[in-house]
């Protein structure tokens, strides 16, 4: 018995000392991923995080990996002929999807993503309706400006806790409202700003865009987002500005709770 368990954990040391597993080296580590439609092409964009060794210092840069190909899974592939390093998914934050593939209709994004199981399941999906992804996640070539993904992902878990205006879907809610009959996606826009000069400003979230069917059918104006994540207890605090008795009142909401009745009677729904 003792023979046995020392075999044993001779075995699982060989599995954990990473023998079975690629060296850290040889990965392409993506925070963010951005999915593009063009010319009847997917263009696949990963910001990757490039390690560096400099005098005992470790030091990361963002490097931009791209594809092309008829489907998701080629561009993906397409990806290896141009760069030495595989990439890895497992780390992902944030999944982008742009303007074309808004236009040609996200189905098929969430197909592959359905079917995949390289991504983390609590990445986050935004999308943009003046950008492609690609634009978003490489703003500023010249400077060669970080995408700041991590900063990207706080502000929506703040902004939709305290004003309401963006919503936190990762991707694995996504899918499961995709695969759902009768409910339509949701997602967090976002967008560059620029200035007068056509230059990159900044990147900023916008509002939360509808879709029907898979197909991009508008924004919610800023009353209707906050009264969507009201409905849906998003909030921790919030404020409200309203008019009474003639006078601009703003009213704070402490962790508010609601519930939502919906009922159906002549084809008609009743709130």
């Amino acid at each position: 018995m003792k023979k046995i368990k020392i075999i044993f954990l001779i075995i699982i040391t060989l599995f954990i000392s990473g023998c079975s597993y690629k060296e850290l080296n040889d990965l392409a580590i993506a925070s963010a991923l951005g999915i593009d439609y063009e010319n009847n092409e997917y263009i696949i964009s990963a910001q990757v995080m490039e390690l560096k060794k400099k005098e005992n210092e470790d030091l990361s840069t963002a490097l931009i990996y791209s594809g092309k190909g008829k489907s998701i899974s080629e561009a993906l592939r397409n990806i290896s002929l141009k760069y030495p390093n595989s990439l890895y998914l497992g780390h992902l934050e944030l999944i982008i999807l742009g303007k074309g593939e808004i236009e040609h209709g996200i189905n098929n994004s969430l197909d592959y993503f359905i079917r995949t199981s390289d991504a983390r399941n609590d990445a986050l999906v935004l999308i943009s309706t003046k950008n492609s992804a690609y634009e978003i996640i490489n703003p500023n070539e010249e400077k060669k400006e970080e995408f700041p993904v991590k900063d990207i992902v706080t502000t929506i878990k703040n902004s939709k806790e305290k004003n309401g205006l963006v919503i936190e879907t990762n991707y694995e809610e996504l899918i499961k409202n995709y695969l759902e009959h009768g409910i339509s996606q949701t997602l967090t826009q976002i967008e560059n700003i620029t200035t007068e000069n056509n230059e990159y400003k900044d990147t900023v979230l916008s509002n939360i865009g509808v879709f029907d069917n898979y197909h991009y059918k508008g924004e919610l104006d800023k009353k209707s987002a906050i009264a969507y994540n009201l409905i849906n207890n998003n909030f921790n605090d919030i404020s409200i500005d309203i008019t009474y008795d003639k006078k601009l009142v703003s009213v704070s909401l402490i962790n508010p709770k609601s519930k939502l009745d919906l009922k159906l009677k002549n084809d008609k729904i009743s709130v």
